[in-house]
């Protein structure tokens, strides 16, 4: 909603979307792979050696950090 009073985008995109996941607060349900499904690469990942977490840097995904690393810098808007 804070978007909406920002001008970020078009207000009836935004509505919907708003309305979409607050419906799905309602009843949450996590999506779950199709039953016999196959995969090209499968990566396995140990959350016991994530010590804390992990963040994507503006503007590149790929540039993931360490919070650590980051500092405490102001958080504008969150996706």
């Amino acid at each position: 909603k804070w978007m909406i009073s920002e001008g970020y985008g078009d207000v009836r995109t935004l509505k919907r979307r708003i309305a979409s996941m607050e419906a799905w607060l309602e009843n949450p349900v996590l999506m779950e792979a199709d039953a016999g499904a196959q995969y090209h690469k499968v990566y396995e990942i140990d959350l016991n050696t994530i010590s804390e977490p992990v963040l994507c840097c503006p503007n590149d995904p790929d540039d993931a950090k360490k919070l650590s690393e980051i500092g405490t810098p102001k958080i504008d808007e969150v996706f």
